[in-house]
């Protein structure tokens, strides 16, 4: 007898950093899990899928704990929730969404609003969106702490691909390392489990599975929700990239070419070189409406700014520049900076791919 677990890892994440487990639930405690005696902790292949034939049975209510190896899951994290996630929040909620009068106006699955119930309550509200406006801006987060329990949500696929309004209030809400592996038929040779992967916060759904063959959202706009389509690009704008020795210190400049789009939001991750780099500022050359923020964190900054009212956008005069100070004797700028991850949206809520020129 032989036991596989898929989990749907989208693009944009790497299923070799996740290991799994094989879990029982100890009799008479429920809630309570052993690690199956005989099963082995295994790492997901390139696929998505992990064995777990050691330890597997029939007799036990089995489940499977995912981690992370990776080496910085914050990092990662900061990737998955970003700017365009908290513009289709506040625009979703705006146009009063979930819990309030209509649904469907901005979002497509119902999974997008419970991944911006960010404390879990099963209310979706100006709370929640704050929540992600201040984790992005840096300006506290809504992580109890940087571990991937607090990140990460699964579901069997069956359940993520059925969910809708009806069972909204129903469907956990809260992050979990477990997946369930639910037998329904016991005479089978070769068992394969299939689960979905998402994340709190991602609400336009950029690093989590696509619910498939299920209904989306209806509303009174619900026909232009899939113009919003999850993990879907609207368009291209550019970012041009340039790095100089200047006074003793090592300047980058992004300036932004929005192109065609009116782009309301923008975010970078730069990561630079600390056994070379010191990181001092991030400078800011903005719309005078624009919310700026910079974070600095272990090798990388994350930087960017917000409009969220009026009919201001960011503009080609745009620019952002970071300053560091040299630990060493430098000749050039070769290598010292790197931007490994970039996020735009406009302002129909649409977010947009920015890439480095």
């Amino acid at each position: 007898m032989t036991a596989k677990v898929h989990l749907d890892f989208p693009a944009g994440i790497d299923p070799t950093l996740f290991s799994a487990g094989l879990y029982k639930e100890i009799p008479d405690q429920a809630g309570y899990w052993d690690q199956v005696p005989g099963s082995v902790v295994s790492n997901f292949d390139t696929n998505g899928d992990v064995n777990m034939t050691p330890g597997f049975n029939l007799d036990d209510t089995l489940a499977i704990i995912v981690n992370y190896t990776g080496q910085d899951i914050r990092g990662l994290y900061d990737e998955i929730v970003t700017i365009s996630d908290v513009s289709l929040a506040f625009k979703e909620l705006s146009n009063s969404g979930i819990n309030q009068d209509k649904t469907g106006n901005e979002i497509t699955y119902i999974i997008q609003a419970i991944n911006g119930n960010i404390n879990g309550d099963t209310t979706f509200d100006t709370d929640d969106t704050y929540k992600l406006l201040g984790h992005v801006l840096g300006n506290g987060t809504y992580l109890e702490q940087d571990a991937l329990v607090y990140m990460l949500k699964l579901y069997e696929t069956t359940i993520y691909d059925n969910l809708k309004e009806s069972n909204y209030n129903n469907t956990p809400h809260g992050t979990t390392l477990m997946l369930p592996l639910t037998i329904e038929n016991s005479s089978q040779l070769n068992y394969v489990f299939n689960g979905s992967i998402t994340w709190r916060g991602d609400v336009n759904l950029s690093h989590s599975s696509i619910p498939q063959n299920v209904t989306t959202i209806t509303g009174k706009t619900a026909s232009k929700a899939f113009k919003y389509n999850a993990n879907k690009v609207a368009a291209t704008v550019n970012s041009k990239l340039t790095t100089e020795l200047k006074d003793g210190k090592v300047i980058m400049n992004l300036t932004l070419d929005p192109v065609s789009q009116d782009v309301v939001g923008t975010q970078y991750k730069v990561a630079y070189d600390t056994s070379k780099l010191t990181f001092d500022s991030v400078e800011f050359n903005t719309e005078n409406t624009a919310t700026n923020f910079g974070t600095p964190k272990d090798g990388y900054v994350k930087f960017g700014s917000i409009i969220q009212t009026g009919d201001k956008v960011l503009t080609d005069k745009t620019t952002y520049t970071l300053i560091f100070t040299p630990k060493v004797a430098l000749t050039n700028t070769l290598g010292l900076v790197t931007v490994s991850n970039t996020d735009a949206v406009n302002k129909t809520g649409e977010q947009l791919k920015l890439q480095i020129q």
